[in-house]
């Protein structure tokens, strides 16, 4: 479900970009706060020690999705039974995704409202 809402969230800025091109005054700043709400929640990729956010600051989808897949990977690589460390790294990893997933309901919700007659759909029904 992680890349299902990371593929949405994309689809979402561009139709926001399409908007904000057509756009000014309040409808343009209403399409800047969300886009700046949508781009801290997609992130920029920092994937494995940056823990999908840099510290003190909420995980992203990228960074989040990032750091599972070089988790799993060294999960799969190794030869012998995983480590405590990277068992304990893998489950930490794991809890942040309810929490990332949850920030992009609302965020979702607040485009529709504001723009959901200009938005064209964002993927496939979840």
């Amino acid at each position: 479900r992680t890349r299902g809402v990371l593929d949405e969230l994309r689809a979402l800025r561009a139709n926001l970009r399409e908007i904000r091109g057509r756009s000014s005054g309040e409808v343009g700043a209403g399409v800047d706060s969300i886009d700046r709400a949508a781009a801290a929640l997609e992130g920029g990729g920092s994937g494995f020690g940056g823990g999908g956010g840099r510290a003190g600051e909420a995980p992203t989808l990228t960074g989040t999705i990032g750091e599972l897949g070089q988790l799993y990977g060294a999960l799969q690589d190794a030869d012998v039974q995983p480590t405590t460390q990277l068992v304990v790294a893998v489950q930490a990893a794991q809890r942040k995704v309810p929490t990332t997933l949850a920030r992009w309901d609302p965020l979702h919700a607040r485009a529709t409202a504001r723009f959901g007659a200009q938005l064209r759909p964002l993927g496939p029904p979840r």
